[in-house]
């Protein structure tokens, strides 16, 4: 491949290369080790993942795709409407499903204050975490594992701390470890 056809598929999907850069210079094999060995000591039930999600309303309809040779594609005409932007948060159990999920729509953009919203109302739906327990008696849904989002912000911590919910960031650079 060469490097403009990388860069052009790079800008397709908002990425620079300076921001690959950045994430190659930041990935570091011994903290997804020791993330990875904490994780899978971690009972599924005990675990909730949340991640956010934006999608860009036109790219919901996709008027190509690939289909077994000899058969027709049925693709969708793209909607001549204009499709809003959304940005959602998605809290998800592995014991229970989906716990709680926001929407908004773009612009404006989902910010720290809506994060706060969507934790206040997920907390309530999640069980205190028993500091010291061994994990066989810990209580479903008690273990949050988020990723480093610029809204999770220090008064997210102090939420999810005073409501007994323990939190595990997600390694920078292991997003595979994440369910959603």
């Amino acid at each position: 491949m060469s490097s403009s056809s990388l860069r052009t598929m790079l800008r397709s999907i908002r990425f620079s290369v300076k921001c690959v850069e950045r994430l190659a210079l930041e990935r570091c094999p011994a903290r997804r080790a020791t993330f990875g060995r904490l994780y899978l000591e971690i009972p599924d039930r005990c675990i909730v993942v949340v991640d956010e999600i934006h999608i860009a309303g036109p790219a919901m309809v996709r008027r190509r795709g690939r289909v077994p040779v000899g058969r027709a594609l049925e693709a969708l005409a793209p909607d001549p409407r204009v499709r809003p932007r959304f940005s959602s948060t998605v809290a998800v159990s592995y014991n229970r499903g989906i716990l709680e999920l926001a929407v908004n729509v773009v612009p404006p953009a989902q910010n720290g204050d809506d994060f706060i919203l969507f934790c206040v109302s997920l907390v309530r739906r999640m069980n205190a975490f028993v500091p010291g327990a061994p994990w066989a008696e810990q209580p479903n849904d008690g273990v949050l594992v988020c990723d480093n989002a610029f809204v999770h912000t220090a008064l997210v911590d102090m939420i999810l701390d005073i409501n007994g919910v323990h939190r595990l960031p997600l390694s920078p650079d292991s997003p595979d470890f994440s369910a959603i």
